[in-house]
């Protein structure tokens, strides 16, 4: 079937995302952001309705519990950790609150599991009249890829954002991650992962 085909190549080139395809992206989306600038924006056009957000996260994975995946394969520690870049597109519902739908490409460290988070999100900038100021997130999604089983994603943050550009935000934040990773390896066996993390993100908002 075609459309198995087309989403089975979409998935193969998100697994193959790596920092130099954020870099190009992230370029991109900003030259357009310029280019968009030079022509009068009215509250109906899609940069007053819609937000990008890009960034790239490092979360510290804490207090794993070895009931979740067994004594014989205890290979998850505290130098365990997951890195990755997210991609997301964010709608204004009001003057200060984002609904979005969020992806991209993410690595656990030990054992090495590569997946794909799909996720909604929900954004609350409070001070969204300034030029810069704190926001808190809150996401809720699932993983695929390198995954035997979807397992849940539930993520709530906050972000400090701050101008570099006229419309464009760069974005620091902290990040606490509870996610059921579900991974079948050469034993043939399904491993819980039941994760829990924290650390911090880096982005740009366009």
């Amino acid at each position: 079937m075609e459309w198995l085909k087309t989403m089975a190549i979409g998935m193969e080139i998100v697994c193959n995302f790596n920092i130099k395809s954020y870099c190009f992206i992230s370029i991109f989306l900003l030259c357009l952001n310029v280019l968009g600038q030079s022509k009068n924006n009215s509250k109906n056009s899609f940069h007053s309705r819609f937000q990008i957000n890009t960034y790239g996260i490092f979360l510290f994975v804490v207090d794993p519990d070895p009931y979740d995946y067994g004594e014989d394969y205890e290979v998850i520690d505290l130098k365990s950790y997951i890195s990755g870049f997210n991609f997301e597109l964010n709608y204004w519902v009001d003057d200060e609150l984002t609904l979005g739908l969020g992806s991209g490409i993410e690595t656990l460290d030990q054992p090495k599991i590569k997946y794909v988070p799909i996720y909604a999100g929900l954004r609350w900038y409070p001070s969204i009249k300034e030029r810069e100021g704190w926001a808190y997130r809150v996401a809720l999604g699932t993983h695929l890829g390198e995954v035997s089983k979807t397992g849940t994603l539930f993520r709530f943050g906050m972000d400090y954002s701050f101008p570099v550009l006229k419309s464009v935000k760069m974005e620091l934040g902290f990040l606490v991650s509870f996610q059921g990773l579900r991974k079948r390896f050469v034993d043939n066996e399904t491993y819980y992962y039941d994760l829990r993390a924290g650390g911090l993100t880096l982005g740009l908002i366009f």
